[in-house]
């Protein structure tokens, strides 16, 4: 048997808050029957108290998770609080690893936590999945996936730590250890098959355009023109039409700009009409130049892409969906475009999709999401929902 629990606290005294949550999982799982626990924590709190007071109740149960841009379970969402899963699973092995230093090596990063793995896990057990936690202003999500994927070939889940929009410091965690520059990797081995699924509400509304100038992040042109430009082209139309202002009458320090940078995001095709979404919401101006979250090479193909609240719904309706069978419960990570696009409508959003999924669900929001299997190797998204779901045997 697998039991799933989850919990969440709001409360502003880390101590007092883990506390709250130790006491809701103790009404599924006994603390000290625990054999693994993820947790999303907002920089509000003090992380190395909150992972020491779970370590000390749980023993030796196996900890990752990271910090957050908002939190939530299946009865809603909090800010500037914790969720906590966990799991007493009979059928089940569980291990994590950290590695420093991400943001200047991230291939030694991710080595280094994988040497502290127990690997063997995939060996010993019939079906697999892989989590992936990282640094998440480095903007290094798609090479951190892959390659943690080549280190552990298996499914992965996880995403780019948060700390509540600041953009000032991310953390990652294992056990009771910190990183503010690391990655977190785990595995997860099981006698069933787990259930993973990503997907956005992004559609596409451009013909597509050619990076010809960029470097890391940065994309100065498209097609030889500004890329700002290019970009505002695309959506002028539809602003004007649907906002009671112009991309003229905006301010880049207004709401409106960072709004219009999320709904109108950039789409990279990956083949059957499938893309995965890059944002463009740390552009500082109208200067010419974009500033994605991601590395966006020179040649790629973009497409300007548009999502509404209905069409995130749907999204997480269809991944919902195609979570099939009886699950223990659901780790679920979702972009702060998510959040952003669906406004007050996504504490409603996360708790519909527990009732569609019926089961315990624990999750955070993320700035960039790891989705990748076998038969979607996109890998690295953002404006995403991606879950893993736990088998219940």
């Amino acid at each position: 048997m697998t039991k799933f629990a989850t919990a969440a606290s709001i409360n502003g005294d880390t101590e007092t808050a883990t506390r709250a949550c130790l006491n809701q999982l103790s009404g599924t799982i006994e603390p000290s029957n625990v054999d693994f626990v993820w947790i999303g924590i907002s920089p509000a709190h003090q992380y190395e108290e909150a992972l020491r007071l779970l370590q000390s109740a749980t023993g030796d149960a196996t900890i990752i998770g990271a910090s957050s841009a908002g939190e939530f379970t299946e009865d809603g969402v909090v800010s500037g609080g914790m969720s906590v899963a966990a799991v007493a699973s009979d059928s089940m092995a569980f291990s994590a690893g950290l590695g420093t230093g991400y943001g200047s090596d991230p291939q030694a990063a991710v080595g280094s936590a994988v040497g502290s793995l127990d690997t063997d896990i995939q060996e010993a057990y019939p079906y697999a999945v892989g989590l992936n936690f990282h640094d998440g202003l480095v903007g290094n999500g798609d090479e951190v996936t892959m390659r943690g994927y080549q280190a552990i070939p298996t499914d992965f889940v996880g995403g780019s730590a948060g700390d509540d929009r600041r953009l000032e410091e991310t953390a990652v965690f294992v056990g009771d250890q910190v990183s503010t520059d690391g990655v977190a990797l785990g595995v997860i081995g099981s006698e069933q098959p787990f259930q993973q699924a990503v997907g956005h509400g992004h559609k596409r509304i451009s013909d597509g355009m050619t990076v010809t100038d960029s470097d890391g992040g940065t994309v100065r042109t498209l097609d030889g023109e500004p890329a700002y430009e290019r970009w505002a082209d695309a959506v002028r139309d539809v602003v004007e039409e649907e906002y009671e202002f112009s991309l003229s009458g905006i301010d880049p320090g207004d709401p409106e700009w960072v709004q219009l940078l999320t709904r109108f995001e950039f789409g990279i095709e990956t083949g059957d009409q499938e893309y995965k979404i890059r944002w463009p919401g740390i552009t500082p101006d109208r200067s010419g130049p974009l500033s994605f979250a991601t590395v966006i090479p020179e040649g790629t193909d973009l497409f300007v892409m548009d999502a509404q609240p209905a069409d995130e719904r749907e999204a997480q309706r269809r991944v919902g969906d195609s979570l099939d069978g009886d699950l223990a419960g659901v780790l679920s990570f979702a972009c702060i475009c998510q959040s952003n696009i669906l406004g007050d409508e996504f504490g409603g959003a996360v708790q519909a999709f527990g009732d569609q999924v019926d089961a315990p669900l624990a999750g955070m929001e993320v700035y960039g999401e790891v989705g990748l299997s076998s038969g979607d190797m996109r890998g690295y998204h953002n404006a995403s929902l991606s879950v893993l779901g736990f088998p219940s045997g």
